[in-house]
């Protein structure tokens, strides 16, 4: 109703000219029955469409309205009233009645004659009516004027969402173009693949045409109206984008509409039964994937798992934020799994903190899934995915470092969630344990690489081959790099010395290198080994590098070094370095007059030398004076 107006039985009735109801009528806010007719082929009005809309004489009309919005330009009263019918017209191809095209007032005392409204524009999306010549009075005078009006009707067309390939027409069939608008046809290239799991369609106009104007979509046998109308906007094309998965294409996920000149817009589908097409404001390309990851929840109820989450608290699907996944914690010797459970609804995608996993399917309805991480503990990765039931599907990573996985192979697969023998071989498969043996120095010149075999295992019974390189460091230091080959990372079996184990470091740490630092007047003695520098795997959520120092040159126990966090090396790793050797040496009686050397040097007149005292400390001081005298005296 308009506003300030009041229902009254036996007064007027509004008239709403964007319904397309198949139903035989209607009724207006105030309840007034209203009934319609279509007819698809008016007399003369080849390529039209006609709707007609009655009421009981009793009423008038009171005003005219387009899916709820009056149109106040189309004057229901400046004449009199009209107490007969309403008619309007539109393309016959316009299944969701966008833009309409004419507006007729039956005459009240007058057989068949009527007052005749059209647009003020058909290009624009305007609810402006203006008066037609009233010498146009009936029906049959109207092929002219709509003649003159589909001149700016071009570029009109029903997007074929089904079309994954080739061309259809602007009423968008495949065989039949439309009377109007014959010659334009829609050409479909893709698919694209779009952040791992969507894939875009793009539309456009083919055969010298370059733009086109969208009045809806059709998929299926549905037709989906934009709301608002969009059918102002000139597009040089359109993409239409789908979940990989979807093979049959039955749920699009978004409508990019990019315009002959600006920004890309972007349409999502509103809920419920009555869908629609309505605009997304603020999309910009950063946040498209979280527009397309929200959709699919909604539309293929592709829920998502996440498996970098162990807390027994669950989490909120990530994708569509108001689905709860409830996980279920549990610990084995070697390795932990979490059961990851959704009540209502389906698991469709993977994902690991917030980074989509691919290559794993799955079944058409599956609440549970089982992710196993190794080793058990905070370091534990997740290596391995069981989707139980009837799926029975084992799926392993690829590498670490990859987000793609694979079935594991029929002979290879676990016979339950309970063999542990063959998790613990995929585990071990993927990530080995590897003993690293720092005994290892047979390298001469800074910058050589070789290779040697792992002292032990790696789980499975394979020795792993371990690529060895040299860094010569400040003064007479050296460093020795252990790096697995064909793995970025490893868990720490434990650290040797030529057979000897050391002592104090832990074991089961996830680690991409071991670097071991000595005095290198002699390398090959482990008296000489100062300090060793674990680069961390980046899954862990402590920090990359951990370092431990020697205790004592005569015996193999380490402890950490808790104030170092990050990498340390320069100035800073030759200071540390230089520290350690000291404290070593002033254990075993070795050099423990270097303070009263240094005090007494300094003493002697040499302060104004340039030696970097600031951070140099005890031996590395020592070298440092020396050095100067010998250049001095």
């Amino acid at each position: 109703m308009g506003a300030g107006k009041t229902c009254t039985k036996g007064k007027w009735v509004d008239i709403d000219i964007g319904k397309t109801e198949t139903k035989p009528s209607y009724k207006d806010p105030c309840k007034n029955n209203i009934t319609i007719a279509k007819n698809d082929n008016p007399s003369g009005l080849n390529g039209y469409k006609k709707y007609t809309h009655r009421f009981s004489r009793l009423h008038y009309v009171g005003g005219i309205y387009y899916n709820r919005e009056k149109q106040d330009s189309i004057k229901v009263t400046d004449a009199g009233l009209y107490e007969k019918s309403v008619t309007v017209y539109y393309l016959d191809y316009d299944v969701t009645n966008a833009l309409p095209l004419i507006v007729g007032l039956e005459k009240t005392w007058l057989t068949n004659e009527y007052y005749y409204y059209k647009k003020t524009s058909y290009t624009s999306a305007s609810n402006q009516w203006k008066d037609e010549d009233r010498s146009v009075k009936q029906e049959n005078q109207l092929p002219e004027k709509l003649s003159e009006i589909s001149t700016k009707l071009t570029g009109l067309v029903v997007l074929n969402l089904r079309k994954i390939n080739g061309k259809y027409y602007a009423n968008g069939d495949t065989s039949s173009p439309p009377t109007i608008n014959e010659d334009l046809q829609i050409q479909v290239t893709g698919p694209s693949t779009e952040y791992t799991i969507y894939k875009k369609y793009k539309h456009a106009p083919t055969g010298g045409k370059s733009n086109i104007r969208p009045l809806s979509t059709k998929n299926y046998g549905k037709n989906i109206p934009f709301d608002p109308p969009v059918y102002g906007t000139w597009c040089s094309e359109v993409y239409v984008y789908f979940w990989k998965e979807d093979s049959g294409h039955t749920n699009p996920l978004l409508l990019e509409l990019k315009p002959t000149s600006g920004a890309s817009s972007y349409y999502t589908l509103t809920s419920g039964g009555g869908k629609r097409w309505t605009k997304q404001s603020g999309i910009t390309v950063g946040k498209l994937k979280t527009l397309l990851d929200r959709e699919n929840c909604k539309r293929n109820y592709a829920h998502v798992v996440d498996i970098s989450k162990t807390s027994k608290s669950g989490y909120i699907c990530p994708s569509c934020n108001s689905k709860r996944v409830t996980v279920f914690p549990a610990n084995r010797s070697d390795y932990s799994y979490c059961f990851h459970y959704l009540t209502g609804g389906s698991f469709y995608r993977v994902k690991n903190r917030g980074t989509e996993q691919t290559g794993i399917t799955f079944p058409s309805t599956i609440s549970s899934v089982f992710v196993y991480r190794y080793p058990k503990g905070p370091d534990g990765i997740p290596l391995l995915i069981y989707l139980p039931l009837s799926s029975n599907k084992w799926f392993e990573r690829e590498s670490l470092t990859s987000n793609n996985w694979t079935d594991v192979k029929d002979g290879n697969k676990p016979t339950s969630t309970f063999d542990k023998d063959k998790i613990l071989k995929l585990l071990n498969k993927i990530l080995p344990t590897v003993t690293i043996n720092v005994g290892q120095t047979g390298i001469s010149i800074s910058g050589q690489h070789t290779t040697y075999r792992a002292p032990s295992g790696d789980g499975g019974g394979e020795q792993k081959q371990i690529n060895l390189k040299r860094n010569n460091l400040y003064g007479n230091d050296v460093g020795f790099s252990h790096h697995i080959q064909d793995k970025s990372a490893f868990i720490l079996g434990g650290i040797t010395h030529n057979g000897l184990s050391l002592q104090g470091i832990p074991q089961n740490l996830v680690v991409k290198s071991v670097k071991a630092f000595y005095d290198g007047k002699n390398p090959t003695d482990k008296k000489n080994l100062l300090m060793l520098e674990f680069e961390k795997n980046n899954h862990g959520p402590r920090n990359n590098y951990v370092y431990y120092q020697k205790e004592s040159k005569d015996k193999s126990g380490f402890t950490l070094l808790s104030e170092q966090k990050n990498k340390i090396d320069g100035d800073i790793l030759a200071n540390q370095l230089a520290e350690i050797k000291e404290k070593l040496e002033t254990k075993t009686g070795d050099g423990s007059n270097a303070g009263a050397i240094a005090g007494g040097v300094f003493g002697t007149g040499l302060s104004g030398t340039a030696i970097g005292v600031g951070i140099w400390k005890g031996k590395v001081i020592v070298k440092a004076i020396v050095s100067v005298l010998k250049a001095g005296l």
